[in-house]
């Protein structure tokens, strides 16, 4: 087989995939066609499950996370989060990653109630996109946005912002964009 069929066999393969749902085999496909030996990291703490299904049973982890986050106590919500196996699924990572920094923030964003520019509405909703899935986030961002078309509501809103970036940059930073 030539160089070039080869490439053309591995593109074509790859590009089938979707990489949502198949980063650890795009990521092992990848690895054969370029000839790097990777550790075995197929191995899974659960005889028996192929890769879609380990990643189902994470992601429907994480979504019972995302449900229960502001109730639970920290400690049980940094042990489910960390106890996670998610070393073949980067999509994964980045959303655990997200909800460990707003996990770290917790203190302070029980704080924030208390000062005199908080606004109870916004923060009930921002509560709910710091944690939640991208699709649902975008879909609350809407909202807030429409909200947004009168004049007094937008002021309460950017001092809020502004709240929030003095007192919790890391979330701040987390939603920039948006603010």
């Amino acid at each position: 087989m030539t160089p070039d069929t080869k490439r053309v066999r591995y593109l074509q393969k790859v590009l089938r995939l979707n990489p949502v749902v198949s980063a650890g085999e795009i990521i092992s496909l990848r690895g054969r066609f370029l000839g790097v030996k990777s550790p075995r990291n197929n191995q899974t703490a659960e005889p028996g499950l192929d890769l879609r299904e380990l990643r189902q049973k994470n992601a429907e982890r994480i979504e019972a996370v995302r449900q229960e986050f502001w109730s639970l106590k920290i400690d049980q919500l940094f042990m489910m989060l960390r106890s996670l196996e998610l070393n073949q699924f980067p999509e994964l990572q980045n959303a655990v990653s997200r909800l460990l920094d707003v996990a770290d923030s917790r203190p302070v964003i029980a704080e924030l109630a208390t000062h005199h520019h908080f606004d109870p509405n916004f923060f009930s909703t921002m509560k709910i996109i710091l944690v939640a899935s991208p699709r649902e986030a975008v879909e609350l961002k809407e909202t807030v946005k429409r909200d947004l078309l009168t004049p007094s509501r937008l002021n309460k809103v950017r001092k809020m912002v502004r709240l929030i970036s003095k007192e919790t940059p890391r979330l701040y930073l987390l939603e920039k964009a948006w603010f």
